[in-house]
């Protein structure tokens, strides 16, 4: 029963690749029965070729007496290995074999071997009865049933006790039929009927590798297997999962909102209401930090940073959520977001501020007392840009005669406008920070004004990023002027810091300094009359 073995591999490859284990007995079900159906369609052809054998000789004596006029000519002869068909359906059912005169009568790919056919068979084709007749048969026609195997199909002698022991020994299809034996994969008993499945795409693959139609997918059964049986792979464990002490802030993403990509910026927005809150907190408390502490901190440092902002915010929030990934990103982009309000509000102020006693160049032109965005005034502009760069002029409150270090107007406008905007500001709602003004948020915004002036050195406006790696010289340069401010003069340092956030207060609208007025009472005559 060759096809039992080839029917039952599929069974094999389908346990060794770890199939779905609900559908797998009813596949192996299927399979089993094909096989068992095809030994009896094997055992009804094998008949007929023995019928067909036995009228060799018959048909052989009658044409040398002249009684057969019918016999083709040896061009016309074909190999009747490529001619065999499959016996019908009823005919199986029913185990009757057809009257001889309706046999050359039958549709192609559907007949039984003819007498004249027969006999061009080589005579050593007899010595191999035993080999499987329908390894050969044809794949069938659009009208037939499309039940073929490929022609490399053999039977194999049935497996003994002693070549399981030595599976070396064994052919292909042997060792595959050991193999389930071991398993413990059995047929159905006869009789045994099951309702009809529709095939899966795991049996439509192995029923097209074998040549077959899905509906010729039958039905198998799969008693379990034992603990020695080595068909079974193991299953994987699953690796532990670290215990959180408390959730994660991804835990409170809303409904229909996804964990944001590798490549999408996440959202506060996504969270609930009160790790939005916590979100912004911490945000707040970050920017903050950056300012008091340097923007330009190592990537180290920066995390560092965050997450000691987030465990503050949380502190204050009283909630209760692990900072994750996607926070840290949140938190990350907010120092893109500093920088670039400092980069436009120098902008502005190097615009829009004009200087007096700029005095002139060495060749008599006077220096222009303002950046124009004119082209008439490239020229102005170019020497502008290149006075106020040379040696800080641009920090001075006289860039001409260096008088007011730190104090110019551009510097200033700078701080008031991204710490002192409005009353909800940062200045203000953080005033144990930035009174007095730190010497660190001094040097970023003179560092702003420095970039602003290099995107007017062509005389023309130049867009340029205003990043870590352009702006950080520039910063620890300013910081290192403002220490030896504060070892020269640190009276003068300390009175500018001050007159920076209580100037900073009153462009916000907000008293930096308010005294209570003490209204004396009214007398007890004073209601008397």
């Amino acid at each position: 029963m060759p096809h039992f073995a080839a029917a039952l591999q599929d069974m094999t490859n389908m346990i060794m690749e770890g199939d779905d284990s609900e559908r797998r007995p009813q596949r192996l079900t299927e399979r089993a029965k094909f096989a068992r159906d095809e030994a009896e369609a094997a055992s009804i052809r094998r008949q007929a070729r023995q019928t067909s054998n036995g009228r060799k000789n018959s048909k052989a004596t009658a044409r040398q007496k002249g009684q057969c006029t019918d016999a083709p000519k040896p061009s016309q002869r074909r190999n009747t290995r490529s001619t065999r068909a499959v016996v019908s359906e009823s005919e199986e059912d029913e185990g009757t074999s057809e009257p001889e005169d309706t046999i050359a009568t039958r549709p192609k790919g559907r007949q039984l071997p003819c007498p004249d056919e027969a006999e061009d068979e080589d005579e050593n084709e007899d010595e191999d009865e035993d080999e499987d007749v329908h390894g050969t048969v044809d794949r069938g026609e659009p009208g037939g049933d499309g039940w073929g195997y490929s022609s490399h199909i053999r039977s194999q002698p049935i497996v003994t006790e002693e070549d399981l022991t030595a599976p070396s020994k064994l052919g292909r299809m042997s060792r595959t039929r050991a193999a389930l034996l071991q398993a413990g994969i059995t047929e159905e008993p006869r009789g045994y009927s099951r309702p009809p499945t529709p095939p899966t795409s795991a049996a439509n693959a192995t029923a097209n590798s074998l040549g077959m139609s899905s509906k010729a997918v039958a039905i198998a059964h799969v008693s379990p297997p034992s603990d020695r049986s080595p068909m079974v792979p193991p299953v994987a464990s699953r690796p532990l999962k670290r215990i959180r002490e408390l959730p994660s802030a991804d835990d409170a993403l809303l409904a229909g909102s996804h964990r944001p990509s590798k490549i999408a910026k996440p959202r506060s927005a996504a969270y609930d209401d009160e790790v939005e809150r916590l979100i912004t907190k911490s945000c707040e408390i970050y920017r903050v930090n950056m300012l008091v502490l340097g923007p330009y901190a190592t990537p180290t440092k920066q995390t560092a940073l965050q997450i000691e902002s987030w465990n503050e915010a949380r502190s204050l929030c009283g909630a209760k959520y692990e900072i994750s990934t996607n926070i840290l990103r949140i938190l990350n982009q907010k120092t893109s977001h500093l920088t670039n309000e400092f980069k436009m509000a120098a902008r502005n102020g190097v615009l829009h501020q004009k200087l007096e006693n700029m005095g002139q160049a060495d060749d008599g032109t006077p220096f222009a007392t303002s950046i124009i965005a004119r082209p008439e005034s490239e020229t102005e502009n170019a020497n502008l840009a290149a006075f106020l760069r040379e040696r800080f002029r641009y920090t001075f409150l006289d860039p001409a005669n260096r008088i007011g270090a730190y104090q110019s107007r551009m510097v200033s406008h700078v701080i008031f406008e991204c710490l002192f905007r409005n009353k909800e500001s940062l200045g203000l709602r953080y005033p144990e920070h930035f009174k007095p003004m730190p010497c660190q948020v001094i040097a970023f915004a003179a560092t702003a004004v420095e970039h602003a002036i290099k995107e007017w050195s062509t005389g023309l406006f130049c867009s340029a990023d205003f990043t870590q790696t352009s702006a950080v010289t520039t910063y620890e340069a300013n910081i290192e002027q403002l220490k030896r401010f504060q070892k020269v003069n640190a009276p003068a340092l300390a009175a500018l810091q001050e007159k920076l956030y209580v100037e900073g207060c009153y462009r916000a609208g907000v008293m930096g300094a308010t005294t209570e007025l003490v209204t004396e009472n009214m007398a007890d005559e004073d209601f008397m009359h």
